[in-house]
């Protein structure tokens, strides 16, 4: 996506779509970049994100004040990646 795409998009849903951690560093490069982004929605069900990518996500959306919606379902998050996003979660409010 261009930057001019990642200001204006609101819902992203990329579920089922198998990409792993791929799909975890094009979302956080692109997306989850503080360029005023409007992005509120994130669905990244089913796609073998592991605890790298979530971490990797968890970094990106630590800055991210828009995002409010984030489905990580059916993903091989593991300890490490879900005390990642926890930790991002209790800080960023």
């Amino acid at each position: 996506l261009p930057p001019c795409a990642a200001a204006t998009l609101v819902r992203l849903s990329l579920a089922e779509n198998a990409a792993a951690e791929r799909t975890a560093a094009a979302v956080c490069e692109r997306l989850l970049a503080p360029r005023g982004t409007a992005l509120a929605v994130l669905d990244l069900f089913a796609n073998r994100i592991n605890d790298r990518g979530a971490t990797a996500l968890a970094a990106a959306l630590a800055h991210n004040t828009t995002v409010r919606v984030l489905n990580l379902g059916r993903n091989a998050i593991g300890e490490a990646g879900a005390t990642a996003l926890a930790t991002m979660l209790r800080d960023n409010r």
